[in-house]
């Protein structure tokens, strides 16, 4: 049996066994939410799933699919388009080059949905019309993703004019052997959070 160096960071263990105690020191910390989550509800959950581990990494961090694989409209409020694009979208290097995110911004409205909505409409002007949501504004919360390469991943919802966090999902994904990961997920809310969503 051999020990490896281990801490308990925001209630999660993470376990380095990439050598010794010295070189656990010297290591990047654990990704972490940020303290404005404090106080506010936690939901999470863990499962294990038999997908690869980049396959479902990038799956995560392509919000298009939740409109398609989830049948989920709340994706879209992170997807960008040619009439909503991000309005930032950032990569930079963190811990002394030891580390890399990538980070995006975009107005939290509907894009896809918009899209297919006039569609329907341009192919058949006699069917119902369906109720358009408002356009994006200073009451449109932005949309912002975070991904701290290797395993994590964060959703935001944040008010444009005070930074509050409306709602986050977090996900932790890491590979557990060939062609199995396990996904640990948070929802994080002011109010309580459906099972579903996380």
């Amino acid at each position: 049996t051999t020990a490896v160096p281990a801490q308990i960071h925001q209630g999660l263990v993470w376990l380095f066994p990439g050598g010794g105690l010295e070189k656990a020191l010297t290591a990047p910390p654990p990704p972490s939410y940020p303290k404005m989550f404090d106080g506010l509800k936690k939901y999470t959950y863990v499962r294990d799933f038999p997908i690869d581990f980049p396959i479902l990494l990038s799956n995560i961090c392509d919000p298009d699919h939740g409109l398609f694989a989830h049948q989920d409209s709340a994706f879209d409020m992170y997807t960008a388009s040619l009439d909503c694009p991000f309005e930032s979208f950032s990569s930079e290097e963190i811990d002394d080059g030891k580390g890399w995110v990538l980070e995006t911004k975009v107005d939290s409205k509907d894009k896809l949905q918009e899209l297919d909505r006039s569609r329907r409409d341009t192919l058949d002007p006699k069917q119902k019309k369906t109720k358009k949501k408002k356009s994006a504004d200073a009451s449109t919360p932005w949309a912002t993703s975070r991904f701290h390469a290797p395993t994590h991943v964060r959703l935001n919802r944040v008010d444009k004019e005070t930074g509050a966090v409306k709602f986050a999902s977090l996900f932790y994904v890491c590979p557990v052997g060939v062609g199995r990961s396990r996904f640990l997920s948070a929802g994080i809310s002011p109010l309580k959070v459906p099972r579903w969503v996380v």
